[in-house]
């Protein structure tokens, strides 16, 4: 009597749940870092340096690539879900594959903008740092010269002299500078 022994799997080729399964990892993970991107970067942006309006655009396009990178990857990870109820491996062929790739390259692409947007707000000055602030203690000597500067009486303005005017000026003293 021949007993034929189990051929036993051959772990250098991976078999198509170990595929599944890396799959679905990778999917989490993209996840998992999206979303800790988005949620420290909204609860940190009033920690952030201010800077002009339109870097701010590379920190709006990096959420959005991130929230789309969210959407694609729960649906890829629920394609796959459904690809193993039903037995099949149909997910890697068609819609849970392209899934997959946009929630792949959405990620890359948000990554890169916050990337960018984190280097510029570092790189160039702050707006707050081209302001000027003056700050005067009120124990400084000099504040008593500044106040009579600033309440000092005015000097009146001296009047204005008309064209007729001038012209019986010059004839009394034509020598005369006025």
């Amino acid at each position: 009597m021949d007993i034929e022994e189990p051929i036993a799997e051959d772990d250098s080729v991976p078999s198509k749940s170990k595929a599944d399964e890396a799959a679905l990892e990778l999917m989490k993970q993209l996840i998992t870092l999206a979303s800790g991107v988005l949620a420290l970067s909204a609860a940190f942006i009033d920690k952030l340096p201010k800077t002009r309006w339109y870097f701010l655009a590379f920190l709006l396009l990096s959420w959005v690539a991130l929230i789309v990178s969210l959407v694609f990857g729960l649906k890829t990870i629920s394609a796959i879900v459904k690809s193993r109820l039903n037995s099949d491996d149909e997910w890697g062929r068609g819609r849970g594959r392209t899934f997959g790739r946009l929630c792949q390259s959405s990620f890359l692409v948000g990554i890169a903008l916050f990337a960018t947007f984190a280097f510029v707000s570092l790189a160039l000055p702050s707006v707050r740092e081209r302001e000027i602030n003056i700050t005067i203690k009120a124990d400084d000597a000099r504040i008593d010269d500044i106040m009579k500067v600033a309440t000092a009486p005015e000097k009146p303005p001296t009047p204005a002299v008309s064209p007729s005017e001038k012209k019986d000026q010059d004839k009394r003293d034509p020598n005369a500078k006025y």
